[in-house]
């Protein structure tokens, strides 16, 4: 089973002592200071390790070997590696300290818009870089140093499709597709090239179709019309949860600009 945790994001943007830096990372990367919410499973000290993924993840093998380091955090970057930290997967080791040293940081707010970022650094000038993707590496390499950090390969431990290496992986050596530039299955655009990324939404559909057997439905065909997503019938489930979102989508001639 499985237990929801609801948290509030850790620091309000009146923390952050740097007016510049307040004004600008309440609108950095996907979800401004919202995303540091994932720091929160540092706070979770009765686990020996607290593996984060984004929502539109998969997973498609086991990551124990990481499990088994010896160091406080596993993360990854894109596949160009120009991003410090990539977050849609990181593996933390529990620790109230670290917790508390990175909300300091952020409410120090020393971050650099001259190229250098967090505190002359040059760690997490990218996207999302004052916030999860720039201060948690940042905090890892510059604060506690050498030796805390292991940098996963990301065509394997977070493979977005991103690079012509990570879209010409073969899928049985990937342990965590991430669907970001691989589109997501449910937004209906098939990769129209027999890669990785159509291999992973493949893998996807698949999975769709165990869940739709398990509860005795007719599994739904691969959806290649673009936001057609029809979601699965659960037993209990509102059926209006999806509506807005796939209704909007339809009924602009566009799209959903958010989902280009």
């Amino acid at each position: 089973g499985y237990t929801v945790l609801v948290r509030p994001a850790p620091i309000a943007p009146e923390e952050i002592r740097n007016a510049n830096v307040r004004g600008r990372a309440v609108k950095s990367g996907c979800c401004g200071l919202r995303e540091l919410i994932k720091l929160e499973g540092l706070t979770m000290v009765q686990y020996h390790r607290v593996l984060l993924l984004d929502m539109d993840t998969l997973m498609l093998g086991p990551v124990d070997e990481l499990y088994d380091m010896s160091v406080d955090i596993v993360f990854s970057q894109n596949g160009h590696r120009t991003e410090s930290l990539q977050g849609g997967f990181i593996l933390f080791r529990p620790s109230l300290v670290h917790y508390n040293g990175i909300l300091e940081v952020m409410r120090k707010g020393d971050y650099r818009y001259d190229g250098t970022a967090w505190e002359g650094s040059r760690i997490g000038h990218n996207y999302g870089g004052e916030t999860i993707q720039g201060i948690v590496p940042f905090y890892y390499r510059i604060k506690v140093g050498e030796g805390s950090y292991f940098i996963a390969e990301p065509c394997v431990y977070d493979n977005m499709g991103d690079t012509d290496e990570c879209r010409a992986k073969p899928l049985a050596e990937v342990r965590l597709v991430h669907f970001t530039v691989c589109q997501k299955p449910w937004y209906c655009l098939f990769s129209r090239k027999a890669n990785t990324c159509a291999a992973a939404q493949t893998a996807w559909w698949d999975l769709r179709g165990v869940i739709e057997d398990s509860l005795k439905t007719q599994r739904e065909p691969i959806c290649k019309s673009k936001f057609a997503y029809k979601h699965i019938q659960m037993p209990g489930q509102d059926p209006t949860l999806y509506e807005g979102v796939q209704k909007g989508c339809q009924a602009r001639p566009e799209g959903c600009v958010k989902f280009k």
